[in-house]
């Protein structure tokens, strides 16, 4: 299990990163969205010890994995955004090599895991090319492969899609929803659908504070009757966003489907829909959006 408390970081030049986080995640499949600069990257870089928060606590089963780091980092996979691979080097050698940094000594042992994860990852027939030669997705699914090494109990994963065919996502997807049965796995994606299709929990951050978080289906209730969808040409957007609650606007078959809260019908043409994941994120963003927009009217 896996319990933050209470965890603050802000950066140098004044951005507060993180603000008070709270969560308790056991076995299964946590998602984290949020835009860009939410603190998704903060958060998991300070549980995977890369960084030292300003105050707060993690828990790793009961251990404080600040006062003592290397009792998670024997148990977790890592996949950041970006990581470099040393030039020239076949990916069964350098995920040889990382073997042995994640204290996996017997040769034979340390061999058949990376044959593992090369499958597992689609990477076996490319297993003696240079990792430095992958395309985009290839060097991805390299990153996942090195995520894996050890077996870790704890699977952090930032954006770890990007880049990959549907094909390709749809195995990686397969691969965390049978890993997430016995072990905790974090996934930080912009990507709701993910989120949607395959946690049990999820969390959307904003700000650096948590702003929604609960089961993807229970976060939708509070939308229940209130969505409504209209088709509008491009040049009719600005007069519906300046005139209703617009949370989001979409092309569907090339048309601009308009996504509204409200009580009641708002206009003629509108058509009360089912909420999902995805209006319930940007039904929080676009909140966030209105009161930082009061915040600084108020202050002007």
């Amino acid at each position: 299990m896996l319990r933050i408390t209470n965890l603050s970081k802000t950066y140098p030049n004044g951005v507060k990163a993180l603000d008070g986080i709270n969560l308790t995640l056991s076995h299964g499949m946590f998602g984290l969205l949020g835009p860009n600069g939410a603190g998704k990257s903060s958060l998991m870089r300070t549980i995977a010890g890369l960084q030292k928060p300003d105050s707060g606590q993690i828990l790793f089963n009961g251990v404080d994995v600040l006062q003592q780091p290397q009792a998670l980092h024997r148990r977790l996979g890592y996949l950041p955004q970006e990581f470099g691979v040393y030039p020239r080097l076949s990916a069964f050698r350098l995920l040889d090599h990382f073997a042995i940094l994640k204290g996996i000594t017997h040769k034979k042992q340390r061999r058949e895991q990376v044959a593992a994860v090369l499958a597992q990852t689609n990477l076996e027939e490319h297993r003696h090319r240079a990792v430095s030669a992958f395309s985009g997705g290839m060097h991805r699914r390299f990153g996942i492969a090195l995520a894996l090494l050890g077996d870790p109990a704890l699977i952090i994963a930032d954006e770890p899609t990007a880049g990959l065919d549907p094909g390709e996502r749809n195995r990686f997807h397969q691969l965390l929803a049978r890993l997430a049965q016995d072990r905790v796995v974090m996934l930080s994606t912009h990507i709701v659908e993910d989120v949607r299709d395959l946690c049990t929990q999820a969390v959307v951050l904003v700000g650096g504070r948590i702003r929604l978080a609960g089961r993807p289906a229970d976060l939708v209730g509070g939308l229940a009757g209130r969505v409504w969808r209209k088709a509008v040409s491009h040049d009719q957007e600005p007069a519906m966003c300046h005139r209703f609650h617009v949370i989001s606007t979409r092309l569907h078959e090339g048309r601009l489907i308009v996504h509204v809260v409200a009580e009641k019908q708002p206009g003629p043409g509108f058509r009360q829909v089912a909420p999902d994941l995805e209006d319930a994120y940007f039904h929080v963003l676009r909140q966030c959006e209105t009161t930082a927009a009061e915040r600084t009217c108020h202050v002007a």
